[in-house]
């Protein structure tokens, strides 16, 4: 399976980074290229026909990865992550300090979740977001 093109790095307004990526070959929801011919422009058999559906793909799930710094909003999508009994998320045995880059990715994050982190650090200054779907409910809703 191959990825799409990766997009840039969202950058928020207080310099909060990580990426949202989405396509066949990452942890989203539809599996699916947004724009065959431009992410592989190799075979244009019976592109016509698929071409409608990938122009017009929203993904309602994201791959998310490589925070700045913890951001506890993605926190229930990490592959490690667990409820305490007070049914707070947490990461077991693995607390680094908040200069540690976050370097893990994060499954199938919901869109309006990937929206309340960016609104969270003051919007986005630069980079990419896919096309979005908010039609699914959250993890423990």
């Amino acid at each position: 399976m191959k990825k799409g093109r990766l997009r840039e790095n969202i950058i928020c307004v207080d310099g909060f980074k990580f990426s949202v990526q989405a396509s066949e070959g990452h942890y989203c929801e539809p599996r699916i290229n947004q724009n065959l011919v431009t992410d592989f422009d190799t075979d244009y058999t019976g592109i016509k026909e698929y071409d409608e559906k990938v122009m017009n793909v929203h993904y309602t799930h994201l791959e998310c990865g490589y925070p700045s710094v913890k951001e506890d909003l993605l926190i229930p999508w990490h592959e490690c992550a667990n409820k305490d009994e007070n049914g707070n998320w947490y990461i077991p045995d693995f607390d680094p300090p908040a200069d540690v880059t976050w370097d893990w990715v994060y499954y199938g994050v919901p869109a309006k979740v990937v929206m309340d982190v960016i609104v969270k650090h003051g919007g986005i200054t630069s980079g990419s977001l896919p096309p979005l779907s908010f039609n699914e409910k959250i993890k423990g809703e």
